[in-house]
């Protein structure tokens, strides 16, 4: 699988696995595992929030490019 198709799967799976959770509660936990990832990546912080804000850029401007932004993944 490549890389594209296991980001697209999951995607999908976190959608599925935070359906029915309140915005709050998805954010807290997508936060702890973004903070996560950052520690793993020893990358430092400055430049995994810079890497970080620029795919958040991206995939809102993905979302809003696709369907008028009535796309949803969960």
């Amino acid at each position: 699988m490549s890389e594209e198709q296991d980001i697209e799967q999951l995607t999908e799976e976190l959608g599925r696995a935070c359906t029915h959770y309140d915005l709050s509660t998805v954010l807290t936990a997508l936060t702890y595992l973004s903070a996560d990832a950052c520690i793993q990546s020893r990358l430092g912080e400055d430049l995994f929030l810079a890497e970080f804000t620029k795919n958040l850029l991206d995939a809102i401007q993905s979302l809003k490019d696709h369907d008028n932004g009535n796309c949803t993944h969960h």
